[in-house]
């Protein structure tokens, strides 16, 4: 049936549809109903999470295997490896992910000293719409002018990460901040390196991934945009 009236159209569709529902609100011949595990929007108590037995520390978050669900990075009590916990929205507990698990037990600095990891920051960082992770580490020592040392792990697209890591070259002093520093839409990293001169300048880590070049590194590191150099900026 055929309506020049965009109105008289619209309404005959809605009669349709209201003929086929029922006295429940249900269209004709279907036998489920939406049941929302938590209708108001406010705090639960949901007493086990699947944490209870974890030791470590929740170093970060992200959706890892792209359901939509927050996902956790834990960092174990040693600093010395970390374990990816996915949420698993129809049991409401998280679920330790076997081929998440990475070990740095044989991460050492140029000098063989063991490093423990000080920071975990998940992210796209190759652009392939898999969530890799940068992970950041220093010796386990008070000394806070020791190298920061950094990698990158892809992940894989099978629920884990690739094999080798991405090594990058070390920070100084501090940490790198995550920023887009080039404006290409691209992770970089902000921080200082230490020179030959054993003054300390600021650095950018600029992010390959929009290159499309298979033989440049994944980071690069340059000079910041403001000018800064050896001779300009120091700490």
């Amino acid at each position: 049936m055929w309506f020049d009236d965009g109105k008289r159209l619209l309404g005959y569709w809605t009669a349709v549809l209201l003929l086929g529902m029922g006295h429940s609100g249900q269209l004709a011949g279907a036998s489920w109903t939406r049941k929302w595990l938590f209708k108001e929007s406010r705090l639960y108590p949901i007493q086990d999470v699947g944490l209870e037995q974890v030791q470590g520390l929740v170093a970060a978050f992200g959706d890892f295997n792209a359901d939509k669900s927050t996902d956790l990075f834990v960092l174990g009590d040693d600093q010395r490896t970390l374990d990816v916990y996915l949420w698993e929205s129809t049991a409401t507990t998280f679920q330790r992910l076997e081929s998440g698990h990475l070990d740095f037990n044989t991460w050492e600095d140029s000098n063989g000293n063991a490093l423990v990891v000080t920071s975990v920051i998940p992210g796209d960082f190759n652009y392939d719409g898999q969530l890799d992770v940068l992970v950041l580490s220093q010796r386990d020592t008070d000394d806070q002018d020791l190298p920061v040392y950094m990698r990158v792990y892809l992940g894989d697209g099978k629920d884990g990460f690739q094999d080798t890591p991405v090594e990058l070259d070390s920070a100084a002093k501090t940490h790198p901040i995550p920023v887009d520093l080039s404006g290409d839409m691209t992770t970089d990293l902000l921080g200082f390196v230490q020179t030959e001169k054993n003054t300390v300048v600021p650095k950018l880590w600029t992010n390959n991934a929009r290159a499309h070049d298979q033989e440049k590194p994944l980071f690069t590191l340059q000079d910041v945009p403001f000018g800064a150099s050896d001779d300009s900026t120091t700490l």
